[in-house]
């Protein structure tokens, strides 16, 4: 199968290329452009079986009491995106867009897309539902998914699981969502259960050992999470109910993104400061984390997006000097080798990056 990748500046522009069999990129082309889209989840046949491959990309105007847009794109077997949905908006106020999830739950029709929204519900989450098979393809509001939660705090991340068991059809994985919210209140890392309706359970909180967090990562598994700043807080899930494991990581500045590679051996993150660099650490069977013993890499510049790719090889950060930086996985210390950067574009400010594998 043929791996993907799509890097969204938050100019809306979508870069986007194909991965090699020694993990270097080569271009698919021109870009795409989706207008002040910023943020971007995705859907991928390999990680919900039964489902498709899409992008759900949002944004609004980066002003509070804009209306946030929802743009969707089928990917092809040979990368192209095609536009399904163009800038939806039920012309609602909403908060500027922090993040987004997507995930399809095995069984039903509809993909679901859940948006940050800075305090215009409850939860800080709108919800909306996606049908490929309706014609024209369209986007349904379902408001405010968690019916059972409130919370004064801003919502910062987004992270879907899928965690191993008795999904719909049984052989489906059952989708969690764990969420960081934080001031004015305490940081607090969340989890919501997911239902065939769109709609989210809260199950469990707990709170962050770290002082302002603002990134969160978790297995895919769903047994582990990991939040940070100059701290790295975990915390241990079982079908969604989270128990602190206190700090278990520091580093030198604040971490800007994390992400877990796919067989959730290691987590990466990528540390603010000069010079820019990225983290390694191998994740122990009890969520502790050691670190890699080569240390941190060189990123270029900041760095607030990081993806592996399906296999686990490779490790690939956009860095706002307009490159793209790819590492090469050591699979028994989770050391990262760099190999040679892509150079993107100028250097806009890259939040969201997706890998597929079609």
């Amino acid at each position: 199968m043929a791996k993907y990748v799509y890097v969204l500046e938050n100019s809306g522009t979508i870069y986007r290329y194909s991965i090699q069999s020694d993990g270097t990129l080569s271009s698919l082309g021109n870009s795409v452009q989706c207008a002040r889209a910023a943020y971007m989840a995705y859907t991928n046949a390999s990680q919900f079986p039964g489902g498709d491959d899409f992008l759900f990309l949002v944004g609004s105007g980066g002003t509070v009491g804009e209306a946030t847009e929802i743009s969707v794109y089928h990917v092809d077997a040979n990368g192209n995106l095609t536009m399904k949905v163009d800038h939806y908006s039920n012309g609602a106020s909403a908060g500027s867009a922090a993040d987004v999830a997507a995930l399809w739950w095995g069984g039903s029709s509809d993909y679901f897309i859940y948006v940050t929204n800075a305090g215009f519900t409850e939860s800080d989450i709108s919800a909306y539902g996606f049908s490929p098979s309706a014609s024209p393809n369209a986007i349904t509001d379902l408001g405010d998914p968690a019916s059972n939660f409130s919370t004064t705090n801003n919502l910062y991340a987004l992270e879907v699981v899928a965690a191993p068991g008795a999904g719909v059809p049984p052989s489906s994985p059952v989708p969690y969502i764990y969420a960081l919210y934080g001031t004015p209140g305490p940081t607090e890392i969340v989890s919501f259960g997911t239902s065939a309706s769109g709609g989210i359970n809260f199950i469990s909180a707990v709170l962050s050992n770290s002082d302002k967090p603002i990134v969160l990562a978790g297995t895919p598994n769903g047994d582990f999470a990991y939040v940070c700043d100059t701290a790295i807080t975990g915390v241990q899930a079982n079908a969604g109910q989270l128990t602190s494991l206190g700090t278990v990581g520091q580093l030198a500045e604040s971490g800007t993104a994390e992400v877990v590679s796919p067989d959730g051996k290691y987590l990466f993150v990528s540390v603010y400061g000069v010079p820019f660099s990225i983290m390694s650490y191998k994740i122990g069977s009890d969520g502790s984390l050691t670190p890699a013993p080569a240390g941190s890499v060189p990123s270029g510049g900041q760095v607030f997006a990081l993806a592996v790719e399906p296999g686990g090889q490779y490790l690939y950060a956009p860095s706002s000097d307009g490159f793209i930086y790819i590492y090469e996985i050591n699979q028994t210390n989770g050391n990262l080798t760099p190999k040679t950067p892509v150079q993107r574009s100028s250097g806009g400010q890259v939040f969201s990056m997706a890998i597929l594998e079609v």
